[in-house]
């Protein structure tokens, strides 16, 4: 649903309302962390005001830092000016939280889901680093599209793409779209993310719930691990963000407000 078919939907003041509480909440906390209860309390007074909307965090406050005239970082400038940002890939807003990160923290093994831009983006922030960056794609054709971006500027020696297509599980009661695991997990060998970067798989609300999850049981994740979770606004990944909420092993920090949301978190595995 477009933002012009909302508007045509929705009585004017409320959504005048329902966005000015959306603006509120990013200006205060732009890059800080905004707790999951608060989050979740936001949500129901924005469908408070617009009920029956879809992921209204999501579209009615649409990110607007999204193209690569907004990259901060000169040669991720230089080299995402021609790729598409926002929409499916990481905005430029989301990505230059990313670039922060990375340099303040360092991670030596990432893994991320869904691949593309950001996959350029996390090469070329650790070129020079012992780093070992690991991509899960669901989608042949889309992994061979990344692969040729990658060539472009001769990292695709250093690319580690898993195809892995989507099946049917059940997970929290429902019937969830989500890569087999018994699949990846022979190719990690030796392998702890210490940074697990998602955005992906592109499939139904809900979806990306079995990725800490399955990265847990299979011990594919380093203790104070750290997870960036795009598209955090919607109402699917809120539900996941619930579900990790509840583990043991995880530790929810909150949604930044950059982007299109991205939820943070921490890995605390228990003692051995």
């Amino acid at each position: 649903m477009s933002c012009t078919t909302l508007q045509e939907q929705i009585d004017d003041k409320a959504l005048t309302l329902a966005q000015g509480k959306l603006l509120k909440s990013r200006l205060a906390y732009r890059s800080r962390c905004m707790s999951l209860p608060s989050v979740l309390k936001l949500r129901r007074e924005v469908e408070e005001l617009v009920p029956n909307v879809t992921d209204p965090m999501y579209w009615l406050y649409p990110d607007q830092y999204g193209s690569s005239q907004h990259l901060k970082n000169s040669l991720l400038k230089e080299a995402l000016q021609d790729v598409e940002l926002g929409g499916w890939a990481l905005s430029a807003d989301s990505i230059n939280y990313l670039a922060d990160f990375i340099r303040k923290d360092r991670p030596c093994n990432i893994i991320e889901f869904g691949s593309g831009a950001s996959t350029l983006v996390l090469l070329l922030l650790s070129a020079g680093c012992s780093v070992r960056i690991v991509s899960v794609e669901q989608d042949a054709k889309f992994a061979k599209k990344t692969f040729d971006l990658l060539k472009k500027f001769n990292l695709d020696s250093y690319a580690e793409i898993i195809v892995s297509p989507l099946r049917e599980q059940m997970r929290h009661g429902k019937q969830i779209l989500q890569h087999d695991f018994d699949d990846i997990a022979p190719q990690l060998v030796d392998f702890k993310a210490d940074l697990v970067l998602i955005d992906g798989p592109c499939a139904p609300p809900g979806s990306r719930v079995h990725v800490m999850e399955e990265l847990l049981e299979r011990n594919l994740v380093a203790d104070k691990a750290r997870f960036l979770m795009d598209d955090a606004l919607r109402d699917g990944e809120l539900w996941a963000a619930c579900c990790w909420h509840s583990l043991p092993e995880v530790a929810v920090n909150g949604i930044r407000w950059v982007g299109k949301g991205f939820l943070d978190g921490t890995v605390a595995l228990p003692a051995s």
